[in-house]
């Protein structure tokens, strides 16, 4: 079973890196043996499930930071134009569905109210 990131579905270690998530998670697991001090073998598997759980979510936000990065910020500007952002436009076709959906939901909750209200089935 793959590790997913607790809490953002779909946000998982990609196949092709799984090998160097291992490598990652190996080396740190070695590091921390050098310092376990627990007594039995419950609490070193619980120890090493923790490192590499901790491990693996380490490597999954470092991809989150690299994607938002490609992906850009919000308030960022298109170039020259200080004025309008780079998703502005789709923020704008966004908000004119938005308030499509709402003149129509308004249109027919009038045409509701002046048929006399028959019953909703």
């Amino acid at each position: 079973m793959a590790f997913e990131f607790p809490g953002t579905p779909g946000v998982r270690i990609d196949p092709n890196e799984y090998d160097d998530a291992a490598q990652e998670c190996f080396i740190r697991v070695v590091k921390m043996v050098g310092s376990f001090r627990g007594v039995g073998l419950g609490e070193f598997l619980g120890a090493l499930r923790t490192r590499v759980a901790n491990t693996c979510m380490d490597y999954c936000r470092r991809r989150l930071t690299r994607e938002r990065g490609i992906a850009g910020n919000i308030e960022e500007p298109v170039g020259d134009d200080e004025g309008l952002g780079r998703f502005d436009s789709a923020l704008s076709e966004i908000a004119e569905r938005n308030k499509e959906a709402r003149v129509g939901a308004r249109d027919e909750l009038a045409a509701w109210a002046r048929s006399g209200f028959p019953p909703c089935t």
